[in-house]
């Protein structure tokens, strides 16, 4: 299966309501790397310029925050993608 299999019925419905005013740039909410990872896939392969946007305060413990972040950035860099990070609340 490929990254668009693994998204489901859901997932490629989203990819097919592109920006609108044929925009091409979208902020993707993750709060995983393994999570986003097909959703980001299919998104570059449709032209689509994404940028990772972290955060989820829900995360506990904190230490489990930190490796998902870390995660994200590392895939953020590895894609050559901007990578928001919104510190965690304390």
């Amino acid at each position: 299966d490929g990254p668009k299999e693994s998204l489901g019925r859901a997932g490629q419905e989203l990819i097919a309501a592109m920006p609108p005013n044929g925009g091409n740039k979208v902020l993707l909410h993750s709060c995983c790397a393994p999570c986003s990872g097909a959703m980001f896939e299919e998104m570059v392969s449709k032209g689509l310029e994404v940028t990772i946007f972290f955060y989820n305060p829900n995360i506990h413990p904190k230490e489990e925050y930190e490796i998902r972040k870390n995660e994200n950035k590392r895939y953020a860099i590895k894609r050559g993608v901007p990578f928001v990070d919104c510190d965690y609340d304390s």
